[in-house]
């Protein structure tokens, strides 16, 4: 597994290098050969080794429940590029309490992950998969295209900012990098006291 996350890193510093001159990143390819220009930036397989490293470069922690009703399945790439040939998949994830951030109970997100329900981009070991009708808490980040132009979407935070919720303690649903794989509710709220102040990215 570590071999394979090595060759995603690898593959998304040379696309982020050959766009640079472009002023944009890319989603490193995975499960698809198709061009990235247009994908959104946002470090998909980001590497983290704690709790407040995530949480630097999140914008909020919440503990909510994805909505059981089908996701939406959209074009990967940028409205209007020529690049639609791969899939995300859109999810609804209703807020039950805010851990991080001033977002009210209640308030639905809508969550983007890269490929679709039968073929995520990503093992799902290596970066979260949110399966509908299942609680998480996790870490979240605004979703982008180009940079301060929102979509209102969201992403979890370097793929690996989602645990999943018995009580007050949580898995987390990936095993990649050093992040806790077991913590606690009162962990997470801890960290939140770095939000959002978003070091150089890894």
């Amino acid at each position: 597994m570590r071999g394979r996350v090595a060759g995603l890193l690898l593959a998304a510093m040379v696309v982020a290098t050959t766009l640079s001159a472009c002023g944009a990143a890319a989603l490193p390819a995975a499960r698809s050969s198709s061009a990235t220009r247009a994908y959104a930036i946002g470090e998909w397989v980001g590497s983290y080794g704690s709790l407040a490293d995530l949480s630097r470069q999140s914008t909020m922690i919440v503990r909510g429940t994805v909505s059981s009703a089908p996701p939406q399945v959209v074009p990967a790439a940028m409205p209007g590029s020529e690049d639609l040939v791969d899939l995300a998949t859109v999810v609804t994830f209703r807020v039950t309490q805010t851990l991080g951030g001033d977002l009210r109970s209640g308030t639905e997100l809508k969550i983007h992950q890269s490929g679709s329900p039968d073929a995520p981009l990503f093992d799902p070991e290596e970066s979260a998969w949110l399966v509908g009708g299942r609680e998480y808490v996790l870490y979240l980040k605004p979703f982008f295209f180009v940079p301060g132009r929102s979509t209102g979407r969201y992403v979890v935070t370097g793929g690996l900012g989602a645990f999943a919720p018995s009580g007050d303690a949580l898995t987390r649903t990936t095993a990649r990098d050093t992040v806790p794989r077991t913590t606690d509710l009162q962990a997470v709220t801890a960290s939140a006291g770095v939000l959002g102040t978003r070091p150089a990215a890894p």
